[in-house]
């Protein structure tokens, strides 16, 4: 019996959120294995994934080399882990899923693609469909890699002339709105969409950094971002409105 897309979708996603909740290393090496098989298993994609999995190795690397593999629960008892990790995913799921109703509320009072997503050459429907939804993923978990960075090296803007005043200035949002401008002009290159769509991109973008730091996980935003592509990428492949 073939799997219907959209019980892909819902099930590669349920199955990627449930590894990122015991472990961020878990969520990333299970989307580098299916990169990774892609290569040689699934036509047309091979740019594509060596592309997403160089992202998602840079990712892995960065976190590796800041403690990434043990930063699970730390802080937290081992009689109170389950129920602080059911909370936090209770509450980024349903942040996740609420700021994705918006995004596909706004695009339907705009012209413009809020944030483009691309169209690979797969003839399995859903392989095509949960392939779209993962790079979501992925481009989050690399801006915000890079995000983390410069955060952590912010005070080197301030040493260029003139802009570093300006700089110092904006200090606390400088990170957020460099990133989130990358991120526009990210799609722009990537996707071939309009210049207006900047505004757009990057709004998305910092509203998704601000979730991040209120709820200090990755998971709403990869959630919405998620959805946003998978079933725009399922619209498509059935040719119907979702």
């Amino acid at each position: 019996m073939a799997i219907t897309p959209e019980i892909a979708l819902i099930v590669v996603l349920i199955t990627i959120i449930f590894l990122y909740t015991i472990k961020e290393f878990l969520g990333d090496l299970a989307i580098l294995s299916y990169f990774l098989w892609a290569f040689s298993n699934i036509e047309g994609s091979f740019k594509t994934a060596t592309f997403y999995a160089l992202m998602l190795i840079f990712v892995m690397l960065v976190r590796g080399v800041k403690g990434y593999f043990g930063q699970t629960g730390l802080a937290i008892s081992k009689s109170r882990w389950v129920g602080y990790r059911s909370k936090t995913l209770l509450l980024g799921v349903i942040t996740g899923v609420g700021i994705w109703l918006g995004m596909r509320f706004v695009q339907g009072t705009v012209s413009a693609s809020i944030i483009g997503v691309p169209s690979l050459a797969i003839s399995s429907t859903s392989l095509s469909v949960t392939t779209v939804m993962l790079l979501g993923i992925v481009e989050n978990r690399a801006f915000f890699t890079v995000l983390d960075l410069l955060k952590e090296n912010v005070s080197l803007f301030y040493s260029i002339p003139v802009f570093g005043n300006v700089c110092q200035i904006f200090s606390i949002i400088l990170p957020q709105i460099v990133i989130g401008l990358a991120f526009g002009f990210y799609h722009i290159a990537v996707y071939s969409l309009s210049l207006s769509s900047i505004v757009w991109a990057s709004s998305v973008m910092i509203i998704w950094v601000l979730t991040r730091m209120l709820l200090k996980s990755d998971l709403a935003p990869n959630i919405a971002h998620a959805l946003w592509n998978g079933t725009i990428a399922l619209s498509r492949a059935l040719g119907i409105a979702i």
